[in-house]
């Protein structure tokens, strides 16, 4: 059995300052060895508390999860559809509520869709293939003066969007398939709105 005194100590602290004293199973501290200790505020510990101390300072090894990256701009595009489409039915609610709940379907795909994106559930990835035909058709001037003229725009303004945020989501480094796919579902829902409102 070693025994560690105040001399000894003050020699080891002289040479080397030191916070935290480890004592071996084979050493024991004298009282005038433990005072000095407890005098120069320096912690004392054995190799059991040592181990124990390493054990719960080391983090466990984690599984690299790969972040679920989130764009700003397409999380943002989603949420301006989603609100500005929204008043849309309330705009023509008392007029033909027919319409007003079709685009409240919209409205609520989108919703679901902008969820699905925030919480990075939708994640594969998909080479850019854009169809700029659909899209660019126009609606006949005759349906300027129409009943339905104003949500005929609108609906065609939405689809303009939903293309806008197709091509923010192709601008992202790794393009999202199963978002692409969401919005194209809902693109064709809108289409066959637009479609059903010239009466074809």
């Amino acid at each position: 059995m070693k025994f560690i005194t105040e001399e000894y100590l003050r020699k080891e602290f002289q040479k080397n300052h030191f916070d935290i004293f480890e004592i071996k199973a084979d050493e024991r501290l004298t009282p005038g060895g433990r005072q000095y200790l407890l005098d120069k505020k320096i912690q004392i510990m054995s190799e059991v508390e040592k181990k124990f101390s390493k054990a719960i300072d080391t983090p466990p090894i984690e599984e690299k999860i790969e972040e679920k990256k989130v764009s700003k701009k397409i999380l943002y595009k989603l949420k301006f559809i989603e609100v500005f489409y929204s008043t849309l039915v309330i705009e023509i609610i008392e007029k033909n509520i027919k319409l007003a709940q079709r685009i409240l379907e919209i409205c609520k795909e989108i919703s679901e869709l902008r969820k699905k994106y925030e919480f990075g559930s939708l994640t594969e990835k998909v080479e850019k293939n854009l169809d700029y035909k659909r899209i660019d058709s126009e609606i006949p001037e005759i349906y300027i003066h129409s009943k339905i003229g104003v949500e005929l725009y609108k609906l065609k303004a939405l689809l303009y969007d939903i293309f806008i945020l197709k091509e923010m989501i192709f601008d992202e480094e790794n393009t999202n398939k199963a978002l692409i796919s969401e919005i194209e579902t809902i693109e064709t829902h809108v289409e066959e709105i637009i479609q059903e409102l010239l009466g074809g």
